[in-house]
């Protein structure tokens, strides 16, 4: 995975840092790839999606993680990292309960994207995204009306 590739690279390449793995307890979904040939069919490949701060309760993950690595590197503060990260988790628990307010009633409802970066977002909250991408670039007007 890119990700790990680029995080052993800075490690080579600076073995005193410390690399924190924000996104460790997180479960990764496939991102769809959608390639489009001139003959309009469709072939999908999977990869992980890397977006994973879309989602109010990965955030809240991520925030924890971020919070534990800086008390670990800066004891002397763990009070305030503490109360800063239950403020801000407060904080995403009030968002993610609006957002699950205002999509109750909406399960399924699909939506379009550019890119489809939305996937854990639309994996929270029972929604499905319809990327428009294909290949990276914008569709061509036939596509688009497939679409």
């Amino acid at each position: 995975m890119k990700l790990i590739f680029q995080a052993n690279h800075f490690a080579s390449a600076n073995p005193a840092m410390r690399i924190v793995h924000t996104d460790e307890g997180i479960e990764r979904i496939p991102m769809e790839v959608h390639h489009h040939h001139d003959d309009g069919k469709t072939q999908n490949g999977k990869q992980p999606d890397p977006h994973i701060w879309l989602s109010p309760p990965n955030v809240k993950i991520m925030a924890r993680n971020i919070a534990r690595a800086l008390s670990e590197a800066d004891p002397a503060h763990r009070p305030q990292y503490d109360e800063n990260g239950r403020r801000f988790i407060q904080e995403i628990d009030q968002l993610d309960a609006e957002l699950k307010g205002i999509f109750a009633d909406r399960k399924g409802l699909r939506f379009m994207v550019f890119h489809p970066a939305w996937g854990y977002f639309a994996k929270t909250y029972g929604l499905k995204q319809v990327p428009v991408e294909i290949e990276g670039k914008e569709p061509k007007p036939a596509q688009l009306k497939r679409l």
